[in-house]
């Protein structure tokens, strides 16, 4: 069995990796956001562009 430090040496790596997973899905979901309005923008732009074509 390990040892009571080796388990709360790992305790703590785990922690700090939780923590440096949970930062970065923050950064990748406003990443998402940012990219899904863009999105929606040149969507809206491209469609009004074909309008004024068709007119």
């Amino acid at each position: 069995m390990d040892s009571v430090e080796k388990l709360e040496k790992r305790l703590r790596r785990l922690k700090k990796r939780k923590a440096r997973l949970e930062q970065e899905y923050h950064r990748i979901l406003e990443e998402k956001i940012r990219v899904e309005r863009e999105l929606k923008q040149v969507l809206e732009d491209l469609r009004r562009a074909r309008q004024v074509v068709a007119v």
